[in-house]
């Protein structure tokens, strides 16, 4: 009688048999420590929505005292949820802080200095009156990337050490969106996500660097 063969034949004697390489499983890479891409890009997102989350509601408590530091007066939002904003003056500048509805702080001045300058390149052509200069100022000219002003504008500035300070307060600063400087006064807008909060640190951070701005460009 003859026996069936087996399927695979049996390793020769005295002959090592090779190891079978076994990809692991989705279980078996949790096991060993590594985590999925996927996992880990939610835990992320839900870290950085909690953090958000968290600033928005501190901002809300926080802005009835940061109003009565800074001498300006809190404006419940209009939004069941909205952090509110501050108005008034100070030092005879207009200020309004809305982190609803703008996302920004606006400082107001009734002399303008002449001069027009943006955190943001600007391509356009300056309005009439006003011609495209260069700030002698490193720390300036890297943060103010577009630089108009008129004749006596620029005679007031000078080399633009004045801006200096402003300059080094706002670069690299969390949240900064963008500068522009106007006949209107000053505007800063800011981006902390959703629900859209400004942080009363940075409130009050970048008020008073403002202010001290205004008071070299445009004297009360």
């Amino acid at each position: 009688m003859v026996l069936p063969q087996p399927r695979h034949p049996l390793p020769a004697r005295g002959l090592r048999q090779p190891k079978l390489a076994i990809e692991p499983s989705a279980v078996d890479w949790l096991s060993l420590g590594a985590l999925p891409i996927g996992l880990v890009f939610f835990a992320g997102t839900a870290v950085g929505a909690l953090r958000r989350r968290a600033g928005h509601v501190r901002a809300r408590g926080d802005y009835p005292a940061l109003a009565r530091d800074l001498g300006l007066d809190y404006r419940p939002s209009r939004y069941a949820t909205g952090v509110g904003s501050l108005v008034g003056s100070i030092d005879g500048y207009r200020l309004l802080v809305d982190p609803d509805d703008q996302r920004r702080i606006l400082l107001t001045w009734n002399t303008p200095p002449g001069l027009i300058l943006h955190h943001r390149a600007d391509t356009r052509r300056p309005p009439p009156g006003y011609v495209p200069f260069r700030l002698d100022n490193p720390a300036a000219q890297a943060f103010f990337r577009t630089t108009f002003a008129t004749k006596a504008g620029l005679e007031q500035l000078g080399d633009g050490a004045g801006l200096e300070p402003f300059a080094v307060a706002l670069t690299g600063l969390r949240g900064h969106k963008d500068t522009s400087i106007t006949d209107a006064g000053i505007t800063l807008s800011f981006d902390f996500g959703n629900p859209p909060f400004i942080p009363a640190e940075v409130v009050r951070h970048v008020v008073l660097a403002t202010v001290r701005l205004a008071r070299t460009l445009a004297p009360p």
